[in-house]
């Protein structure tokens, strides 16, 4: 939606005034290289989520595998998938609960 002629020139007079009155921080705001600086700083924190989130997994079938700890030797091969299986699964249902199907706005 475009701006109206009054809110245009409110916003321009804003733009100067802080170019006026900061403009090493306007600088920074229009930059193009801060403007490829913040994009990877962005992309390295989605990057150290993603592994957060696979390390958390891990750690939640090594708690699995401790619980059969005490289980009969011929189950022990199966701990592995079982486990895995069992996080997928938490997982799966935590996606569905926390992104229930959202209707699509039109």
């Amino acid at each position: 939606m475009p701006l109206s002629p009054d809110e245009q020139y409110l916003l321009d007079a804003i733009e100067t005034g802080l170019r006026n009155q900061d403009p090493a921080f306007a600088t920074k705001l229009t930059d193009p290289d801060a403007d490829q600086a913040r994009r990877r700083s962005t992309l390295i924190a989605h990057a150290c989520l993603w592994y957060g989130d696979i390390l958390k997994d891990y750690a939640l079938i090594g708690f699995f595998l401790i619980f059969l700890r005490g289980a009969k030797p011929a189950t022990i091969p199966i701990a592995v998938p079982m486990a895995t299986a069992r996080i997928v699964t938490m997982k799966a249902t935590w996606i569905e609960v926390r992104i229930p199907n959202r209707t699509r706005l039109k």
